[in-house]
């Protein structure tokens, strides 16, 4: 386990503000999730060696098979 804990990799509270809300952190958190970005790490060891696991193994989301449904009847 890298020494600085393996904090989330993000700059997003670096530029915390009174203006900034919890639901804008999550998305962000969210979009760091679903989109990585293993070419410009937050330059810590826990970040940096993620990226470096990122560029070895790239990420490949799994997709759920979409459920066919049938006609909804209104009355």
């Amino acid at each position: 386990l890298p020494r600085d804990g393996g904090y989330v990799c993000t700059k997003l509270l670096d530029s915390w503000s009174f203006s900034s809300n919890l639901l804008g952190f999550i998305k962000g958190v969210e979009s760091l999730l679903a989109n990585p970005n293993p070419m410009n790490p937050y330059k810590s060891e826990s970040c940096m060696l993620a990226s470096e696991r990122f560029i070895a193994e790239p990420y490949m989301p799994v997709e759920s098979p979409r459920q066919k449904r049938g006609p909804r009847i209104v009355s």
